[in-house]
This record gives structure tokens, sequence and C-alpha cells, in this order.
């Protein structure tokens, strides 16, 4: 295996028949862009991989044997993990399949028996999927408590969830976050957003009221930071 190397699209697959996962992992591993960090068999193995390994793409098989089919489990990790792409496989082509597919943000699917062809047309719309999500990535500032910012969008969001705020704290947040590797000094800000230093310092309260939650970070005699993840 070529673990560690950040270029690779890392694959979990998730399938209980051997063969079967053995060859999906051969195919898969045909396009240098991805690679298997792991193959796991029920729904406790796949959990523990995820947490150790982090893969960017599932490849669930819906039916695996144990207390939680691979459908319920996939449902449950399209809750935990938003950032991680599943792609079914299945024998059934029906409704409730599909179903479970929507629920869980699955991307594709597979029917069995595996043809090479629908793996790798499947590859194919992963790398586009991973483009995208690398250039939506440049644009979002994760922020602790769950917070995020969209610097394209210019929005504020908790979780899912967008926060509405006012001109003036939209503007404070946008400028933080557009420098939110820097300390910036409180001249700059003022001079930035043309206020006072009790505004700031007001601005910066009503914040922090506003979200429940403290992301500025007063850093004394030095300015401000947006506390990043």
């Amino acid at each position: 295996m070529r673990k560690g190397n950040d270029k690779f699209i890392n694959v979990l697959i998730v399938e209980d028949e051997i063969i079967s996962a053995l060859y999906l992992k051969n195919i898969i591993e045909e396009d240098n862009d991805f690679e298997v960090i792991d193959i796991a068999a029920s729904a406790d193995m796949t959990l523990a991989s995820i947490k150790r390994n982090r893969p960017q793409i599932i490849f669930m098989d819906i039916m695996i044997k144990g207390a939680i089919s691979g459908a319920e489990l996939a449902l449950k990790i399209s809750t935990l993990y938003d950032d991680i792409k599943i792609i079914f496989l299945t024998a059934f082509s029906d409704e409730e399949m599909r179903e479970y597919a929507k629920d869980s943000k699955a991307v594709a699917y597979l029917l069995k028996p595996y043809i090479s062809k629908d793996i790798k047309e499947a590859l194919v719309l992963l790398k586009e999927l991973d483009k995208s999500s690398k250039q939506e990535s440049k644009d979002i500032v994760k922020l602790k408590y769950g917070f995020s910012y969209n610097l394209k969008e210019k929005i504020l969001m908790k979780n899912t969830n967008i926060i509405k705020l006012t001109p003036k704290e939209s503007e404070l947040i946008n400028i933080l976050c557009q420098n939110s590797n820097i300390i910036l000094s409180k001249e700059e800000i003022m001079e930035s957003m043309s206020i006072r230093d009790t505004s700031l310092r007001t601005l910066i309260y009503r914040i922090k009221k506003h979200l429940n939650y403290d992301i500025i970070l007063n850093i004394k005699k030095v300015g401000y930071k947006i506390v990043l993840l």
C-alpha cells in the first residue's frame, strides 16, 4: 500500500465478501489517483477505520452482516462525517435502496456483480467531486465550535445553519476570516471599518452574545484574531 502520500484519494472498502473486496480494490488501484487504505467487514470495523485513517471515499456494501446494515451505517457516517463521500455497493436497484442512497447522501451506487467499466466510471465522477471539494475548501474557513465562514459568499455558518449577522458584524467577521492566519491590530480593523475603538469593542461583545460563543480572540496589546478549528 502507498499510505501516507497526500497525492492519493484515500478509499475505504466496506464489504464482507473478501474476494469481491479484493477485486474492487484491484480495479480502484489501477487508477493511480486512488489508494485503498483499508477493507472493513462490519460496522464496528468501519467506524474504527474511519477514526484511524479518515478516508475521503467509502465504497459501502449495503448488506454487510451484523446488527447494523451497510445502509444504516451509511446514514450514521453521513451524520458524523459530512466530508466523506459514499458509493453504495448493492445487488438491488429498487426504490428502497435509492431512498437510502438519498438519505445518506451517497454520490452513486454500483450494482453487483461488479463490472470494471462501472467502477472506472465511478472513479471519474469521484475525481471531479474531489476537484470541486478542494476548490470549495479554499473558500471555507473552519472555525471552532462548529462554525465556518464562506469567503466567497460571505456567509457565517454553525454546522449547516446560516447565521444572520448585521452588516457591521458581517464586515468584521469577513475581515478577520480574510486574514485568518494573522493577528490584526485594532488600528488596522478600525481603519478598514471606519469605526472607533469603543465601537469595535462593542461590536465584538455583540458578536459573542449573538453567537453564544467567543470566536474572536483578543490578544492583549497586539490585536484580534479569528479562532480557527
